[in-house]
């Protein structure tokens, strides 16, 4: 199954490229939870481990770019709504607790289905909570240059990309 990005699609060309790829990046990384769920029955431990990997990998990127990119350029617009940063970094920090555990946990491990979908919800609500509260915010102020924030995050998604083929032809 290849890895399948919002990112790299390159259909990023609108007035705010830099919340429609966060949000495009959102329903991929939560097409593919729902994919787990509708097929966990049906899927070997094999598929199970590589359907958890892609996502977890997937989230892991787009976690990084929010960080490195988004969330600083967001918190300097803000200023006194900072707070709103601050809950997205511990909310950050759960999910790589969860993924971190899932690494290392065997997929028939009676825990292993109820991690991830507990990463499941939490990604959930925390995709809503930017997407209803977060993004609207950046874009009322008026502020940033979302455009540019935009193309600084595609490149560094395909950076990121880049580097995962470059690790895996090795």
């Amino acid at each position: 199954m290849p890895v399948v990005s919002a990112f790299t699609s390159g259909a990023a060309l609108t007035h705010d490229r830099a919340t429609f790829l966060l949000r495009a990046e959102h329903a991929t990384i939560l097409q593919l939870f729902a994919e787990y769920e509708r097929r966990k029955y049906t899927l070997s431990a094999r598929q199970k481990a590589h359907l958890v990997r892609q996502t977890c990998r997937l989230l892991a990127w787009h976690s990084h770019v929010e960080e490195q990119l988004f969330y600083p350029a967001a918190r300097t617009a803000l200023h006194r709504q900072g707070h709103l940063i601050d809950e997205a970094a511990v909310e950050h920090a759960t999910c790589n607790t969860l993924m971190a555990q899932l690494e290392v946990t065997p997929t028939d491990h009676p825990l292993y289905e109820a991690r991830f979908k507990v990463l499941s919800e939490y990604v959930a609500m925390h995709f809503a909570e930017e997407e209803e509260r977060l993004f609207p915010l950046i874009r009322a102020l008026g502020t940033l240059d979302l455009n540019t924030l935009g193309d600084q995050m595609l490149s560094l998604q395909h950076a990121l990309r880049d580097e995962a083929l470059a690790g895996s032809a090795h």
